[in-house]
């Protein structure tokens, strides 16, 4: 990653990554470059990522993610992404955390744009709060603005999700048979338009509240 936060000897917490420019030329699609990331967080809790601009320059799609949240039980937890402006990434946003101990996790006021996969993904995270970003431009097939695998009281709330119509692409994609299953989620008040499917509840087993 280019700013890599990695817990050691279990301790470490609130780190402030706040107003930087991080650009990738290296294609982030080649099979002959490893995986990179633009912002790595793995084990500090209580830490905010703040005001960061991350974007591919001459190539499509930069970085694996731009901001990635990782913890084992409590050291994902209270971590606050806010006002971020994510482009050509893979995955504009990655959390996965255990979802032990790791609430209070927020995505507030980013913009996310123009990415492969998704604009946020959470392959597995507890009570995760995702309000007021804005998330825009293009996907490639198959994929979603949002997408939920295993997790547990996520709050989708207040977001403005535009789609590309051309292709077929989810807004909030949530669950995914045999690989994830939500419970508790809400979602609720967000402009979804242009989408192929506004919201899709996948045949997982999730539940809503």
């Amino acid at each position: 990653a280019v700013i890599d936060g990695i817990q050691g000897d279990g301790v470490g917490n609130g780190i402030r990554i706040e107003g930087n420019t991080i650009l990738s030329t290296i294609d982030a699609e080649s099979a002959t470059h490893p995986r990179r990331y633009a912002i790595w967080l793995n084990g500090f809790p209580d830490s905010v990522v703040a005001g960061n601009r991350v974007a591919a320059q001459g190539v499509s799609y930069g970085f694996e993610e731009g901001v990635t949240i990782l913890g084992g039980a409590g050291r994902g937890a209270n971590i606050r992404i806010d006002r971020n402006n994510i482009t050509g990434t893979v995955h504009g946003v990655g959390i996965h955390t255990v979802r032990t101990d790791n609430s209070g996790i927020e995505v507030t006021r980013n913009r996310i744009f123009d990415n492969r996969n998704e604009h946020i993904f959470i392959s597995e995270g507890h009570q995760i709060r995702i309000v007021n970003n804005l998330l825009y431009g293009t996907l490639h097939s198959g994929q979603a603005g949002i997408l939920l695998y295993n997790t547990d009281q996520v709050e989708i709330v207040h977001n403005t999700l535009n789609g590309t119509p051309s292709v077929s692409t989810a807004g909030i994609a949530i669950g995914n048979q045999g690989i994830g299953v939500s419970h508790g989620v809400v979602v609720k008040n967000n402009i979804l338009t242009r989408w192929s499917k506004a919201i899709q509840n996948r045949p997982a087993g999730n539940t809503f509240r």
